[in-house]
């Protein structure tokens, strides 16, 4: 979890301060070959970190989801003017308000009694309109559709306790920056860069990862959804101790994957990704199917 608070309000709105902190355990039951007695392993690890960042980085979802409503309601005769954010704002909070509700009937229901009393309205809505409304409304491929950008920094501290073992501990320096951009209502692009330092212990470690993904989200022209096709690339360098715990030089893996994924209502998916590259000299190439039942959290965001 990280707490992060922004101080300055309107002067400097998007800089703030962040701490974070962790905890873990793993427990094992194992047996060597041969031996007479079972051993008992038992790992717990702890860690803190704090500093100054700046960014923010939301969901977009609704706003979207609000703009390609308009689009087809214009299309089909049905706006008599630009819906402004006073209205569009009391559209986004009747689909927070109605957000664990099943179906969306309901959210169709406010979102055009809020649209009539703006006056903006120019008749009944035909079949045809109406089920292209519910299918936005309900469109899985518009949640977490994150947009913003983060930048962090600070010095942390984390430590490995071992049962019957030393401790490992560890105390960094460490960035991170973080990109995400809805580009249109169909397509979004992102990336991240994450480095830290460690200067605890000998020798010093560190690591830099920086990756990138395009996302594609396709419809029909009724706007049911079809899935998504995602593009990434990843480079990763470090100094990590080998497998004997000893120095194990510099090491790097470029990778880069093909991904599918076929949403379902309120964040449900199945995802299939291949993905291969080249680690430290050695390829490798690797198949991916996730599988996720579950529900989104809802989000508000203004309308402009």
């Amino acid at each position: 979890p990280e707490i992060r608070a922004y101080p300055f309000g309107r002067d400097v709105p998007k800089l703030f301060g962040q701490i974070s902190a962790g905890f873990g355990y793993g427990l094992a039951l194992s047996q060597i070959p041969a031996a007479t007695e079972k051993r008992f392993n038992f790992n717990a690890n702890v860690s803190i970190g704090g500093g100054p960042g700046y960014g923010r980085i939301i969901d977009i979802g609704q706003r979207i989801r609000l703009r390609r409503l308009a689009w087809v309601l214009r299309k089909a005769g049905l706006l008599a003017g630009e819906i402004d954010q006073l209205v569009g704002n009391k559209i986004i909070a009747a689909w927070y308000a109605l957000r664990n509700n099943i179906g969306n009937f309901q959210q169709l229901g406010h979102t055009l009694r809020i649209l009539r009393k703006a006056g903006l309205l120019t008749r009944a809505v035909d079949a045809a309109t109406a089920y292209r409304l519910v299918r936005i409304l309900d469109d899985p491929q518009l949640y977490d559709r994150k947009d913003g950008i983060m930048l962090r920094a600070g010095y942390g501290y984390a430590r490995t306790l071992r049962k019957d073992a030393d401790d490992t501990t560890m105390a960094f320096a460490y960035a991170t920056a973080e990109l995400q951009r809805q580009l249109g209502t169909t397509r979004a692009i992102g990336g991240t860069l994450r480095f830290f330092y460690n200067n605890w212990g000998t020798p010093d470690t560190y690591s830099v990862d920086v990756a990138g993904h395009y996302d594609w989200y396709f419809y029909n022209r009724a706007f049911d959804p079809l899935g998504a096709l995602g593009v990434d690339a990843r480079f990763s360098l470090n100094n990590q101790p080998g497998g004997a715990f000893d120095n194990g030089g510099v090491g790097w893996r470029a990778s880069g994957g093909l991904s599918y994924t076929r949403f379902f209502n309120r964040g449900s998916l199945v995802r299939l990704t291949a993905s291969g590259g080249v680690d430290t000299n050695q390829p490798f190439f690797m198949l991916h199917l996730e599988a996720r039942y579950g529900l989104v959290r809802g989000s508000f965001v203004n309308a402009k």
